[in-house]
């Protein structure tokens, strides 16, 4: 017999511990998979499996096949599952009522300027929403690229809801719909909605359950109330036309037939997921995973996910952080979300007290925690200064324009949304574009990471004036120049610029926002590279020089009355010009 409340104590677990748990394994989940379902994206080292409980940094290939640089992932950063599970939950919180609109239309499409690891579907989505429309009912294929979308961008969010309704005297099919009508916002298939519906109503009965069940028992519930889990989405819904898209795509009658074939298939996969239970500590996970689909073609889908989360769940009640890393370490799998939702069962599971203290420095612990008690009490309170109104693509683009400005607080629509921690530096990976990154805190906490990709003429750096000030340097791009000494380059810089606009650490040389930092391998030294900086005020910037100098400093190779050209000690050709009129 298991208790399913804790491995060490019969007495039941309170709601709040129950979910700042469920959230903390989540993340944590989360930030220890995510590096291994994709281990070709993985810069620098290869992972050692199995994985411990410790989170760890890493570095990975981001921006796709046409804008590629690298991305620094510090120790317990998060990706898309934590990331859409705090949208959700920040939409139920503020909104009431009215939180699908808020998610579709505020959350989703501000998620597109942050996102980390996202799934194609939910993209695609956001994308839509971005414009103003429905993805089933957007031009083009988007309506038939969602109506195939099965994955399990759904049922990696459903954990708000499960928590949401935990403390609330409601029906399980309030928690169902509400969990259909969160997925269809992004995913139009039957695998991605039943698949979320069936992994939001077991862990609402874990939050809830305060007794002691048995080994396995929750994949006999979910056996036994295929009619609540299972139960297609309201005709609620036709107020958003989503019936008459899927009258469109298949026919109404076809796709409640695709829906109840899908249950179906749950179904089957539940009694795998049974059989493998029975077989008690002589199971082997990974056949059952096998049996399950986790590693086929399909390991990422919406029912595949949530059959094999409960699976682990259920295997590991009694030893929680070993269910979490099995997840992690299961190779081949969708082993982010795969894990994140393990580790939302298992804390719904077994609460709190089991937590690592590992875990406790995860990105965002702190707000994970008490967004999770807001959830159970229903008492956050919606930020004044954070965006009401539909965000479109000028909001975006103004947004962006903010931080390259760099702007210390970005606003939407004039209202708070975000502080700029810091402006992070970007290695380059194609000589064709050239990435900004920022870290951002938002106005209610989160930490966020932004970035912004440019197209640029190979060796050259463009950059703009800040009218006002005839030293100043805004850069519209960033680039990562490796030097041979860190500190020789930083003296010609502050010499040439002046020490206010010369940013360094012991790592980095920040002049703009380029970064120079340091390296022994001679062969990654820059080669034909080009700096061009404007000046307000030439003349001005002139005398300024001339006066830091005291007869020593860079030395120029031409001036005349508009521009200089200078090499700096790494061979780089910097030319200062004057402002066009």
């Amino acid at each position: 017999m298991t208790n399913i409340n804790s491995e060490n104590s019969d007495q039941p677990l309170g709601l709040e511990a129950k979910a700042e748990g469920s959230f903390i394994a989540f993340a944590a989940g989360d930030a220890l998979g995510w590096p291994v379902e994709f281990p070709s994206k993985v810069i620098g080292s290869r992972l050692k499996l199995p994985l411990t409980e410790a989170p760890f940094a890493w570095k990975r290939k981001s921006g796709g096949q046409y804008q590629p640089y690298e991305e620094s992932i510090a120790a317990g950063c998060y990706s898309d599952d934590t990331q859409m599970l705090v949208a959700v939950s920040r939409s139920k919180l503020w909104k009431g009522n009215s939180w699908w609109n808020h998610l579709a239309h505020i959350e989703l499409p501000l998620w597109t300027i942050y996102e980390r690891g996202g799934g194609g579907a939910t993209k695609r989505a956001a994308q839509a929403w971005l414009k103003g429309d429905a993805p089933w009912e957007s031009r083009g294929n988007l309506p038939s690229q969602y109506f195939n979308a099965g994955g399990n961008g759904v049922a990696m969010r459903a954990l708000a809801h499960a928590v949401h309704y935990s403390a609330r005297k409601s029906e399980d099919c309030q928690l169902v719909q509400d969990t259909l009508r969160d997925g269809v916002i992004t995913h139009g298939h039957p695998r991605a909605l039943v698949g979320a519906a069936l992994y939001a109503f077991i862990a609402h009965w874990f939050f809830r359950c305060n007794k002691t069940v048995s080994y396995g028992e929750a994949i006999e519930h979910a056996l036994h109330t295929k009619e609540i889990w299972g139960i297609p989405p309201t005709s609620s819904e036709s107020r958003t036309n989503w019936w008459n898209a899927v009258e469109r795509a298949y026919g109404q009658s076809k796709y409640r037939e695709l829906w109840m074939t899908v249950c179906s298939e749950v179904e089957d996969l539940l009694q795998i997921a049974k059989r493998g239970i029975s077989e008690g500590a002589m199971a082997d996970d990974d056949q059952v995973l096998k049996e399950l689909g986790a590693f086929g073609r399909e390991k990422g889908s919406g029912t595949i996910t949530a059959v094999s989360s409960i699976y682990l769940a259920s295997r590991f009640g009694a030893s929680p952080v070993k269910g979490v890393l099995r997840a992690c370490n299961a190779a081949g799998a969708d082993t982010d979300t795969l894990a994140a939702m393990t580790g939302g069962l298992l804390g719904a599971l077994c609460g709190f007290d089991w937590i690592p203290t590992a875990w406790l420095d995860i990105q965002d612990a702190s707000f994970l925690r008490n967004l999770a008690r807001q959830l159970t009490s229903g008492s956050a309170q919606e930020p004044s200064l954070l965006p009401t109104s539909p965000i479109r693509q000028r909001d975006i683009d103004t947004l962006i324009e903010s931080l390259e400005r760099g702007e210390e607080k970005i606003l939407i629509q004039d209202r708070l949304w975000a502080s700029v921690v810091r402006e992070e530096p970007v290695r380059q990976l194609a000589k064709s574009t050239s990435t900004r990154a920022w870290t951002l805190k938002s106005a209610d906490g989160q930490t966020l990471f932004a970035s912004c990709s440019r197209r640029r003429k190979a060796g050259s750096l463009q950059e703009r004036t800040v009218d006002g000030d005839p030293q100043a340097v805004d850069q519209e791009i960033c680039i990562l120049v490796e030097v041979e000494n860190i500190r020789i380059t930083e003296a010609f810089y502050v010499d040439l610029l002046g020490r206010d606009f010369v940013i360094t650490t012991e790592q980095f040389v920040k002049v703009g926002s380029v970064f120079f930092s340091e390296t022994a391998n001679k062969a990654n030294k820059p080669h034909g590279i080009s700096i061009n900086l404007t000046v307000s005020d030439f003349l001005a910037w002139s005398d300024r020089r001339l006066k830091r100098q005291k007869g020593g400093g860079p030395r120029v190779s031409t001036q005349n009355d508009s521009h200089a050209t200078l090499i700096d000690p790494n061979g780089i050709k910097v030319t200062i010009t004057t402002k066009s009129t």
